[in-house]
């Protein structure tokens, strides 16, 4: 989705005064230098995925290029974060 100007500077505000803030994703832009720690995943292109858009319409992907080499499916991240911490998902 689109963020409105206002709705972007209220976000950015709201980063500046939060203790940690923890990115996973693939968005490359400039408000990524309010975050304390990225956790950089592959993108849709990168992967073969099932999503279900904001018209609540499903849409299924194929990838169509190679991972970058310092990217990770997102639920491996979370499955390795889930690990470090002791709460084990399955």
């Amino acid at each position: 989705s689109v963020m409105t100007k206002d709705a972007l500077k209220t976000l950015v505000k709201n980063l500046k005064t939060t203790d940690l803030v923890i990115f996973q994703g693939h968005h490359n832009d400039k408000i990524r230098l309010n975050f304390d720690v990225i956790l950089p995943t592959i993108n849709w292109t990168e992967k073969s995925s099932i999503y279900i858009n904001c018209l609540g319409i499903v849409q299924k992907t194929y990838q169509a290029i190679s991972p970058q080499k310092n990217t990770r499916l997102d639920w491996k991240i979370t499955r390795m974060l889930s690990i470090f911490f002791n709460n084990d998902i399955k």
